[in-house]
């Protein structure tokens, strides 16, 4: 399987079971792909308000799970970032985003 870009979506908290059927629908092990990498807002430590996942997809998976989520990411509650050119700091800062302070 050729590899494309690492994909890196960002998922508010509130959409993150729209987002994990998503993922499911794309890869059957993606029912939890937004549960175990929670980020808190810059200056508010402690208050989960998003997950970020990342992972290489194929460019033909990459396109099936971007029309998946295409809703919430209209409806400004998800992300998708490609790395490069982003990278992982990049995306927190334009976010305003942090990894959660108390792990």
């Amino acid at each position: 399987m050729a590899r494309g870009d690492r994909v890196v979506v960002v998922v508010r908290e509130s959409s993150r079971d729209d987002a994990n059927a998503g993922a499911s629908r794309v890869d059957p092990n993606g029912a939890n792909t937004f549960e175990s990498s929670p980020l808190e807002a810059v200056g508010s430590p402690g208050v989960i308000v998003a997950y970020w996942c990342g992972w290489h997809m194929t460019p033909g998976k990459e396109a099936e799970f971007r029309s998946e989520i295409s809703a919430i990411v209209g409806a400004g509650n998800a992300s998708v970032f490609n790395m490069p050119p982003e990278t992982p700091e990049s995306i927190l800062a334009s976010t305003g985003l942090q990894e959660l302070s108390s792990r």
